[in-house]
């Protein structure tokens, strides 16, 4: 006779295993919320504590930047994308890292004024 406690082909460890992987996954997902809210208020900051004495493109900069960071946990955590192929995380941030630059460049113009 098998006991099905101590075997977890039988489902007595299966569910405490499946339970503890919930917990961890659950503990990933709050991290990942902290973490936006934390971005969040920083940017907050940044736009009302900079306005004044930091450069524009400073506090551009640290925008694209806290946005970017923001974005990148949003695919990886709830569209999944930790777990699909490396290929279209590729993708995905290559349009983001080429118009970033491209970005920085049209907030200068805007913000000094396009000289030509």
């Amino acid at each position: 006779m098998h006991d099905s406690h101590g075997d977890p082909g039988h489902g007595g460890h299966a569910s405490a295993d499946a339970s503890h992987g919930a917990e961890s996954h659950d503990k990933v997902y709050v991290r990942t919320i902290l973490v936006l809210t934390i971005l969040t208020v920083a940017e907050f900051a940044l736009v009302l504590g900079g306005k004044g004495t930091l450069p524009s493109l400073v506090i551009i900069g640290g925008l694209l930047f806290m946005a970017g960071w923001k974005a990148l946990l949003v695919g990886k955590m709830f569209m999944h994308l930790k777990y699909d192929p490396r290929i279209l995380a590729w993708i995905a941030i290559t349009p983001l890292v080429l118009a970033t630059p491209l970005y920085l460049i049209a907030s200068y113009d805007f913000i000094h004024g396009m000289q030509f």
